[in-house]
C-alpha cells in the first residue's frame, strides 16, 4: 500500500457470461457465438474468474501492486497500467 495506506485497483473484464452487459450486447445465441469465437480461450469469462482476480489483488500476494488497472480479456490483451498512466501491453501475435 502507498504511504497513506491507499491502494487503488481497477479490474476491467472482457466478456463475462450471465451478466446484464452480455445480455444486452449479445441478445441472441448467434451474437453470443460471435463473441465466444473472438476470445482466444474459446469461452467467455465467468463471475468466478473476476472474483479470483479481485481476491488476488486484495491478498498479501499482491502487496507490491498499487494503483493498477488490469484489463482481462481471456488472452486477447493484458494491460497493466501504473498510477502515472504508464504501462505495458501484451497482445498475442496474429
Amino acid at each position: 500500500m502507498g504511504k497513506r495506506w491507499d491502494s487503488g485497483q481497477l479490474v476491467i473484464p472482457g466478456p463475462i457470461e450471465d451478466t446484464e452487459g452480455i445480455k444486452r450486447l449479445a441478445p441472441t445465441p448467434d451474437a453470443v457465438q460471435t463473441i465466444v469465437r473472438s476470445v482466444p480461450l474459446g469461452r467467455m469469462g465467468t463471475k468466478q474468474d473476476v472474483a479470483n482476480l479481485v481476491l488476488f489483488l486484495a491478498s498479501p500476494w499482491a502487496a507490491y501492486i498499487s494503483h493498477s488497472r488490469a484489463f482481462r480479456s481471456a488472452g486477447r490483451q493484458l494491460v497493466l497500467i501504473d498510477a502515472s498512466g504508464h504501462g505495458e501491453s501484451s497482445k498475442p501475435h496474429d
